[in-house]
């Protein structure tokens, strides 16, 4: 049997000892509670756990190394979305195993980022392992990717979550930003509406626009663009989109704060100064209020809103900067 093994770096275990889902195990390091103060003081990368993949009969041993990156790549998306944190597997190696022997077959490494930052986790460890079992699958399935693109926003959260940098909030906003645009817009696609104007009325509109443009005889080029400036009308804007959402999905439509983040969008992208306030926030304010509204959307996009027993209290309150 084929046993590939890595080191798990910057998981949290708390007294949790493993996680286990289908032919994955995730193991604490057996000093990890020795080691957990001086883990989560640290600002470096630290190995925190073992992870075993069993890999398939039909798989060699020279291909059992990237079956096991490709097989964990949802656990280090899931993972490190529910510590706020960057979790990830590194230092792989493939062993041929029969009862207690073990003899080592191949071995790789992969480039990693420097720097952990710290952040306080969504989901409790108690609540890993089931977050795992109703996450992956989700991930896995192309059709509900293709109609939530519930994974893209999620690596566009954690990049967001472990790239901080001196610039945070020209950095991380429009990142947080993106990702619930992404979320909204596969929404309005497979749910449409028309946001100003019925479908009648737009119809009409966009009929009375084509007979203006050939009296002033406008060429083609022009009229393309003319016509897509219109879309607006019928698709609505981001903060239509995303309100929409969230109502679709029972969470409340947060207008003044969605208002808000929209504009720190606009005032990063479009090069202007950034405003002391936005409505009496601070742009930090709005950075932390788009983090704690996307990671809501995610939670409900991964069924997972519901589990009140394992996810931090602040995610399920009402109030985005809420601490408890």
């Amino acid at each position: 049997m084929l046993v590939v093994e890595a080191n798990v770096y910057n998981l949290d275990f708390w007294y949790l000892r493993e996680i286990k889902r289908e032919n994955v195990i995730i193991r604490a390091r057996p000093d990890f509670s020795d080691i957990r103060k001086k883990f989560c003081q640290s600002r470096e990368h630290f190995p925190t756990g073992i992870v075993a993949v069993k890999v398939p009969e039909n798989i060699e041993p020279e291909k059992a190394i990237e079956y096991a990156v490709q097989e964990l790549w949802d656990y280090e998306i899931l993972l490190s979305f529910a510590q706020d944190r960057h979790v990830f597997f590194h230092g792989f190696e493939c062993f041929e195993v029969e009862g207690d022997s073990k003899k080592l077959l191949e071995k790789t490494w992969h480039s990693i980022r420097t720097g952990k930052p710290r952040g306080v986790g969504i989901i409790w460890q108690k609540g890993l392992e089931e977050f795992l079992k109703t996450g992956v699958p989700l991930l896995r399935d192309p059709d509900y990717n293709r109609k939530t693109r519930i994974k893209r926003a999620l690596l566009l959260y954690n990049e967001a979550s472990i790239m901080r940098t001196a610039n945070v909030v020209e950095v991380e906003h429009p990142t947080l930003f993106v990702a619930l645009e992404v979320l909204s817009n596969a929404h309005v696609k497979i749910n449409p509406k028309t946001f100003l104007f019925s479908n009648t009325t737009w119809k009409e509109l966009i009929q009375r626009v084509q007979d203006v443009l050939d009296e002033l005889s406008v060429g083609p080029n022009s009229r393309s663009r003319i016509l897509g400036s219109l879309g607006f009308a019928k698709q609505g804007s981001a903060k239509e989109r995303i309100m929409y959402l969230l109502e679709s999905l029972g969470l409340p439509t947060y207008e003044r704060e969605i208002t808000q983040m929209v504009d720190l969008r606009n005032d990063i992208l479009h090069g202007r100064d950034l405003k002391e306030n936005y409505d009496g926030e601070s742009p930090i304010d709005v950075v932390i209020k788009c983090k704690r509204l996307l990671a809501k959307l995610i939670l409900k996009l991964l069924r997972f809103y519901h589990r009140e027993d394992v996810i931090h209290g602040a995610y399920l309150r009402s109030d985005l900067k809420a601490r408890f």
